[in-house]
């Protein structure tokens, strides 16, 4: 059996595999995935987390790009304008991201800087989903831009009962004690958590 799932029909949507197997000793079978691009998809280049991309983007025209999150953490996406003016947009939607439809737009943080901070409470923010990335060179010079995407990465603290900051009663440890985790001293540890 094979199922095609057309991306075009939902860009923020998960999909679950599930296999039913009536007879378990005689069953045999084989999950594959591929993603595949769509034609207009294919036409934006991929930027992962971490590694800037230098462009060029003849005045009046422009570039396209796509990124996928790594994790479910707040993302910042920076342009480093080293020569004219740029617009940047961001979308999830290929066949329409740009000017007129897209969900964040680049602020001007100053002269040389566009910048979409993306927190993870922000109603659009979405994991696992293709984000585009539209960017258009709007002055009468051609532009040079360096467009970087970084995520910023938490770390939470869990105190444990051996811990010295275990007791403590300010603000920032009662917090943090919402997960704990119980230490026990025997050959056999355990480990629990508490969420509340």
């Amino acid at each position: 059996m094979q199922e095609t799932i057309v991306g075009s029909e939902c860009y923020t949507c998960w999909y679950f595999i599930k296999v039913r197997v009536n007879d378990s000793q005689n069953a045999n079978f084989r999950i594959t995935v591929s993603r595949v691009d769509e034609n207009l998809s294919g036409q934006f280049r991929e930027m992962r987390t971490g590694t800037p991309v230098r462009v060029y983007i003849a005045s009046g025209y422009y570039d396209r790009r796509k990124f996928l999150l790594s994790s479910m953490d707040n993302f910042v996406l920076l342009a480093y304008i080293a020569n004219g003016d740029v617009d940047m947009y961001v979308g999830l939607d290929p066949a329409t991201v740009g000017p007129n439809s897209y969900v964040w737009k680049a602020t001007k943080v100053s002269p040389g800087l566009r910048q979409i901070t993306v927190k993870t409470t922000d109603a659009n923010f979405h994991m696992g989903t293709m984000y585009y990335v539209y960017t258009q060179a709007i002055s009468s010079s051609d532009a040079i831009v360096s467009i970087g995407l970084s995520q910023e990465k938490s770390v939470n603290y869990v105190t444990n009962n051996h811990d010295s900051l275990f007791t403590q009663t300010t603000a920032y440890y009662n917090e943090a004690s919402l997960f704990q985790k119980q230490q026990y001293q025997s050959i056999q540890e355990q480990v629990k958590f508490f969420v509340f």
